[in-house]
């Protein structure tokens, strides 16, 4: 049988600690569920203290028992960078796009797997990446008409917000 993870008071202070600061306030319900491990050996009151169901309060105490508490303070939501990052990143090509020259995404896609250092990016965040910025892919069809010829022209390109 496995050992259990052990939190000591300790470990309870320095939890109360992280949770009065303000700039913790997003990660509060994790460090509490792991500040009442300490008090409490069962998870199940813990879950039903904090809300917080049983399993992810074994895999919390372990994440802070292996890495410290820095590794409770991690972001959940898996993207490479803040808002304010993407913010600045999408400015780089917010003139290109709106003279219309941005036509595909190639462009942001290469220029977004180099800032982060990866060879490839999938095109899904880059997709993400625009619309959470309130991008719209334009899609216009244009008929121009002389006298003598008729011509339809197709435009497309992606467009920042105003």
């Amino acid at each position: 049988m496995k050992k259990p993870y052990v939190i000591t008071l300790e470990n309870v202070k320095e939890l109360q600690e992280a949770m009065e600061k303000k700039e913790n306030a997003p990660h509060y319900k994790k460090l509490e569920a792991v500040a009442l491990r300490g008090k409490y050996d069962d998870n199940t009151i813990v879950g039903t203290i904090t809300g917080i169901r049983p399993e992810l309060i074994s895999r919390l105490v372990s994440i802070y028992c292996k890495n410290g508490l820095n590794a409770l303070l991690v972001d959940g939501r898996h993207r490479n960078m803040s808002e304010k990052e993407e913010r600045e990143f999408l400015a780089q090509f917010k003139e290109a796009a709106l003279k219309g020259q941005i036509k595909s995404l190639s462009i942001i896609k290469k220029a977004y797997a180099k800032k982060m250092g990866k060879k490839y990016q999938e095109p899904s965040t880059i997709y993400y990446l625009l619309r959470k910025h309130g991008w719209k892919f334009v899609n216009r069809e244009t008929t121009t008409s002389n006298n003598t010829n008729s011509e339809e022209i197709k435009t497309s390109h992606w467009r920042p917000p105003e």
